[in-house]
């Protein structure tokens, strides 16, 4: 669809309009730009390794936890059945 103009002023207008719209445009893709290079930086991604790294380190913990349990709770059954027994 083509816009008809009747006078140079409005096209002129037209013109500014989009040369603004333009530079929008091209510090929209800046500012973008610098957010995703931000979003590379190694500290950044630490951060989301850090996360991974503390529920691995959690779950370790846990497991290691509930072993020392589980062993505990075999030693006293051991102590409470007599040794004539087993």
């Amino acid at each position: 669809m083509e816009a008809e103009y009747r006078s140079f002023s409005e096209i002129d207008d037209r013109l500014r309009i989009l040369k603004l719209r333009r530079e929008i445009d091209k510090e929209s893709i800046k500012l973008h730009l610098k957010q995703a290079k931000f979003n590379f930086y190694p500290l950044q991604l630490m951060g989301g390794v850090s996360g991974i790294v503390q529920k691995i380190a959690l779950t370790f913990a846990v497991k290691k936890i509930s072993q020392l349990f589980h062993r505990n709770s075999e030693d006293k059954k051991k102590k409470q059945i007599p040794s004539g027994v087993e």
